[in-house]
Parts: C-alpha cells; structure tokens; sequence
C-alpha cells in the first residue's frame, strides 16, 4: 500500500531549489534524523564505507550493479554493505521516505 499524502491544494506553494533544501539541511540540525552523521561517525571510526555505499545505492536509484560500478566494488559487495548497514543503523531500504531523508542527509553532508 502507497502512502498517502495531502492533497495539492491543502499545501503551501514551496518554491525551493535542491540546493537550498541542502543547505537548510546542512544548516539546520533540527530538520535531521541524525543518521547520516551516525553512519559517517561510524566510517570515520571503523574505516567502513558504508556512507559511500549508501550514497552511492541512493544516487543510483537502487540499482545495484551501476552503484556497485560507481565504487569501483563486487556487486556482492555492495549488497553485503547495504545489508550491513540495515542491521546496523536500522535503515529501511524499502522505505520511500527513509530512503529520502537519508539521501537528503547524506547530500547535505558531502555540501
């Protein structure tokens, strides 16, 4: 089942460009989950790439093998950390909405 949104008429008129959605990310903590910078903590400590992955997964729209290319990985690989990082973090692959957050986070990280 897809979930529902209000109607178009019931919103405001929000006029932003992708990269001022970035920056007011960026900007704004409170606007954050916070799981972009877990999962980039979590890099920095370890010496993972799950961010990159991630990043990497999101940019190409889910599709594993152009993303796993991007990185220059197996694709097992790539699914390996996907599935690493859902166990992890507790991300939701199949979650439209997550998915958008991170992304966003994940952008609004790399500036």
């Amino acid at each position: 089942m897809c979930h529902e949104t209000a109607p178009l008429a019931n919103r405001p008129n929000l006029n932003f460009s992708p990269k001022e959605v970035m920056n007011a990310f960026a900007e704004r903590p409170d606007l954050r989950s916070g799981l972009a910078e877990r999962v980039a903590r979590h890099d920095a400590v370890k010496g993972s790439r799950y961010a990159d992955s991630l990043h990497a997964y999101l940019r190409c729209f889910g599709d594993i093998a152009a993303a796993s290319e991007s990185l220059h990985i197996h694709q097992n690989t790539m699914r390996q950390r996907l599935r690493r990082a859902e166990q992890i973090f507790g991300i939701d692959l199949r979650s439209p909405d997550g998915l958008l957050l991170l992304w966003i986070e994940l952008a609004a990280l790399r500036g």
